[in-house]
């Protein structure tokens, strides 16, 4: 083992902003294998990017969904991209502030998973520009999968078949696609998230557009790989298509468990045709993995398997739901995960399996660091069992994040009563044994993580969630 399993502990799942010298060094870290250009702020996607959410919220990413710069339901996308929040975000990340939502990052920062940092996928365009030059459309959740690890926010097969509830409505018409026209002639990118995209009546008519306008800009599609029909095929010739495959296992029956409705065979055959579409046409090819409870032990062939195939690899990390998430596992369960990824090694033959191996020793490296979190965690474990009053330790927690991380008075009040309200009230539907097993997992999540579910905007959603943490 290259380095102790019991070292280097970070305060991981202490709150944002509680440790700003280790996370200081972090960044020096990561900005280490950035250009001069970029390293001049933390993350260039607001200076940039524009992600639009299924239920018209813009943000700047994918990744910071908690930080809203507008709603395009009642706002232009130029009033968005020219607006009081856009501005507020940009001035934060010049200064490496990572409180306005980037806790995603933060985390990954801290578990020195550098390469896997997201907003890495922002860089290379100068963030001085005055138009967005990307686009990321997570607008449609039409989907044929039902994935265990996947919610019926970003599935409509698990939102009608496995939650029982109504399908959502798509509010993105014909006048968003006018909105969009003055925007995509300047694109270089557009990127397409699901849902499944190759299923979406709302991307077909935006990649129609982005065709006749802009017909080098870079479509980037996130695709399960199920569907491979003469559309798909249509629009593949027409655009500049570039193709990332969700690929979790190479063993069929587990491939299956994890991506239910698929078949293993046709999603291999149709990622062998996007993989050929890339390479002939120079195009980017990835392979992106959730690493799960389930499903550890098939990393190191996937590793293999992407570079076989010429595939840039891409791992996820997979904060819920807990009951299959890695982070919050018990330090023996981490500390074997780790011994057996840690035993394999690969000789690079190119760049993409030299950056490949890279990322998955910093997925190692990552579990190192959760199994030492849980460590920690579990030697303050008797304190959670002497004390009863479990709920006060956890809104003690909310208020310290709230404490560090907004400044206001007023607004840091009132966020903290609201989510005392909340709590209790969710809470207050739990028997006593119930809620105490809830808490006591709770109490291993990052507060950000918390805080991120307590600002959903449906209260039976965050019961679910809390409900989760039972299983």
């Amino acid at each position: 083992m290259k380095n102790s399993f019991g070292s280097c502990f970070i305060n991981l799942f202490k709150g944002s902003g509680l440790n700003t010298g280790a996370l200081n060094s972090d960044i020096k870290a990561y900005n280490q294998n950035r250009s001069k250009e970029d390293r001049d702020c933390f993350c260039n996607a607001p200076f940039k990017s524009l992600y639009f959410s299924h239920n018209g919220q813009v943000t700047p990413c994918c990744f910071n969904r908690r930080y809203v710069l507008g709603d395009i339901t009642h706002q232009r996308i130029e009033n968005i991209w020219n607006g009081i929040q856009s501005k507020t975000l940009r001035n934060a990340l010049k200064k490496n502030d990572l409180s306005l939502g980037c806790y995603i990052c933060e985390l990954n920062l801290r578990s020195k998973n550098y390469k896997s940092v997201e907003a890495l996928r922002f860089d290379g365009l100068s963030p001085k520009e005055k138009m967005p030059f990307l686009f990321e459309f997570e607008a449609d959740n039409t989907c044929n999968l039902e994935c265990i690890m996947c919610t019926g926010e970003f599935s409509s097969a698990i939102r009608k078949n496995r939650e029982h509830k109504t399908l959502l409505d798509n509010i993105y018409d014909d006048s968003f696609i006018l909105q969009l026209q003055p925007f995509l002639k300047n694109l270089k990118e557009a990127r397409f998230n699901g849902g499944e995209p190759f299923l979406s009546p709302l991307y077909h008519k935006i990649w129609n557009e982005i065709i006749r306008v802009n017909p080098t800009c870079r479509i980037s599609v996130q695709t399960n790989a199920t569907i491979l029909n003469d559309t798909v095929k249509d629009f593949l010739n027409r655009g500049n298509f570039h193709i990332s495959v969700s690929l979790d296992a190479l063993d069929k029956d587990l491939y299956e468990k994890i991506r239910v409705n698929a078949h293993y065979e046709k999603v291999i055959e149709n990622l062998i045709f996007f993989r050929d579409y890339c390479l002939k046409k120079g195009n980017y090819f990835g392979v992106t993995v959730c690493p799960i409870r389930l499903n550890w032990k098939e990393m190191p062939l996937l590793l293999s398997f992407a570079n076989k195939n010429k595939a840039n690899i891409h791992f996820h990390t997979v904060l819920f739901p807990p009951s299959l998430a890695l982070w919050n596992h018990s330090y023996n369960e981490l500390k074997n995960i780790y011994q057996y990824l840690d035993r394999f090694n690969w000789a690079a033959q190119n760049e993409t399996e030299g950056n490949n191996i890279k990322l998955y020793r910093q997925l190692i490296t990552q579990i190192e660091q959760w199994g030492n979190a849980a460590k920690e965690r579990e030697s303050d474990d008797s304190v959670l069992k002497r004390d009863t009053n479990l709920l006060t330790i956890l809104l003690g927690k909310i208020y310290l994040w709230c404490d560090n991380n907004i400044s206001n008075i007023d607004e840091r009040q009132n966020k903290k009563e609201k989510f005392r309200i909340i709590i209790e009230d969710i809470t207050g539907k739990f028997e006593n044994d119930v809620l105490t097993n809830c808490m006591k997992e709770i109490l291993k999540t990052p507060v950000e993580f918390i805080v991120l579910t307590l600002e959903l905007d449906d209260k039976s959603e965050i019961m679910e969630r809390f409900k989760a943490f039972i299983l």
